[in-house]
C-alpha cells in the first residue's frame, strides 16, 4: 500500500514533496481544507469535519505540512492564524485516527509532521541537536504545541516522525524569494549584523528525508531537518548575490528591521541558530547539498535569473 495523504500539499514545500513522492513509487493525495483532492472529484469531510473512516483506512502514511505562512508581519490576528492553522489540521488528523482505532478500522502506519527550528528559540547558545531544550518566543511556543498535538497519534499506534525544518530553500517560493527582492533594486545585503547563523535546507534534501521516514520503520520521534552546516546571513546573501550577478553590500540595522517587520524580524530574520541534523546523520542520511554555495547554485542553475 503506497498511498500517502499530504496535508498542505499545495504549498511551496508540499508541491515539491508531491512531485518527489510520485516520482518514487508513492501515490500522494492532497488533503486541503475542503477535503481530499482527487483528479476527478473532491472527497468531503464527514459530519464531524474529519476524513471519512473508510477513506483514511486506505492510506499507508500521512504527511502534515499545513499551516499559515510565517514570513509576514505578525499582527495579533496573524499570530492567531499561524498557531490555529497548524493545530486545527493536526487535531483533525489525530481525531480521525482515534475514531478509526476505536471503531476497530485499519489505520495508516506513520504520521510525518512538520515543525521548525524555531522550537529552539531566538538565540540559543552553541549548537542545537535534537536533545537541546526548547527555547523562548512565539515560534518556540507554536512548535511545542504543534509537536504535542502530532505526537498524540502515537497513542493510536502510529509511528510519529516530527521534522524540525530549517529555512527551506528552493526556486519559486520560501525565504529565498524574500531575500531576492532587494537585489532587484541593487540594494541586496544583510539584515542586522550579518553574523547571525541561519539553519537551512535545500528542498531536494527535505523531500528525500521525508521519503526516508516512510521507507525506514525504525525512524521515530523528532529530527532536525537542516543542512549539517549552518551559515551566517552575510555568507548566505553573498552566495545569492553571486548567482544573481549582484553584489551583496547593504546592511539594514536590526532596529530598522524591527520597525519594518515587527516581532517577525526578531524571531526569523535576526535569530541566531546553529541547528544540526544529528539524528538524520546517525540514520545514514547523506545530504546532496550540505554547503550553501552548492545549494544556491543548484537552485538557480535551471532557472532564468529573476533580475
Amino acid at each position: 500500500m503506497n498511498k500517502i495523504l499530504v496535508a498542505g500539499g499545495t504549498g511551496f514545500v508540499g508541491k515539491a514533496l508531491v512531485s518527489h513522492l510520485r516520482a518514487n513509487g508513492y501515490d500522494p493525495i492532497i488533503l486541503s481544507r475542503s477535503g481530499i483532492l482527487l483528479p476527478d472529484k473532491v472527497i468531503r469531510f464527514d459530519s464531524e469535519g474529519l476524513v471519512p473512516a473508510e477513506v483514511l483506512s486506505d492510506f499507508y502514511g500521512i504527511v502534515n505540512l499545513a499551516g499559515e505562512n510565517i514570513a509576514q508581519r505578525w499582527t495579533s490576528s496573524v499570530k492567531t492564524g499561524i498557531l490555529s492553522s497548524r493545530l486545527e489540521m493536526t487535531n483533525r488528523i489525530t481525531a480521525a485516527l482515534r475514531r478509526n482505532r476505536q471503531a476497530g478500522l485499519p489505520l495508516p502506519s506513520v504520521l510525518v509532521n512538520a515543525s521548525a527550528v524555531g522550537y529552539y528559540g531566538i538565540r540559543p547558545l552553541g549548537i542545537q541537536t535534537e536533545e537541546s531544550p526548547s527555547g523562548e518566543g512565539f515560534l518556540a511556543s507554536v512548535c511545542r504545541q504543534w509537536e504535542q498535538a502530532a505526537t498524540a497519534a502515537a497513542e493510536d499506534g502510529l509511528r510519529v516522525v516530527v521534522f524540525r525544518f530549517g529555512l527551506v530553500l528552493g526556486h519559486g517560493g520560501g525565504i529565498l524569494t524574500e531575500i531576492e527582492k532587494p537585489f532587484h533594486f541593487r540594494i541586496g545585503g544583510v539584515i542586522g549584523s550579518g553574523e547571525q547563523h541561519m539553519s537551512w535546507v535545500h528542498n531536494k534534501d527535505l523531500v528525500r528525508a521525508i521519503q526516508l521516514a516512510f521507507d525506514r520503520s525504525e525512524m521515530q520521534g523528532s529530527y532536525n531537518l537542516t543542512s549539517p552546516h549552518p551559515v551566517s546571513m552575510a555568507e548566505f546573501t553573498r552566495c545569492v548575490g553571486k548567482e544573481l550577478g549582484r553584489r551583496s553590500w547593504t546592511k539594514v540595522p536590526a532596529f530598522i528591521a524591527k520597525i519594518i517587520f515587527g516581532e517577525m524580524a526578531e524571531e526569523l530574520l535576526l535569530a541566531d541558530q546553529q541547528v544540526v541534523p544529528k539524528r538524520l546523520l546517525e540514520q545514514g542520511f547523506t545530504f546532496s547539498f550540505p554547503e550553501i554555495s552548492a545549494a544556491v547554485a543548484d537552485i538557480y542553475k535551471n532557472a532564468s535569473a529573476p533580475l
